[in-house]
């Protein structure tokens, strides 16, 4: 399954990514497009990381559980 992202542009008047004071970067997207992501963040502190996503609606196709290792993100 997959879900992208933009790399860049705009979410209205302001940009869709934000800078989380050098640990990381935040995603918003009111209008969840183009496959429903509204929320998307990555965060790195002391050699561990963070990966949060929220969707909504049918653009997202939600994988059979349990997940088959590997799990990539």
């Amino acid at each position: 399954m997959s879900a992208p992202i933009p790399a860049g542009g705009a979410c209205g008047l302001r940009s869709c990514w934000k800078e989380l004071g050098g640990a990381g970067y935040h995603y918003t997207d009111t209008e969840r497009q183009p496959d429903g992501v509204s929320n998307f963040s990555v965060k790195a502190n002391a050699g561990q990381g963070r990966v949060k996503a929220k969707d909504k609606g049918g653009n997202v196709p939600v994988p059979d559980l349990p997940l088959t290792p590997p799990v990539r993100v």
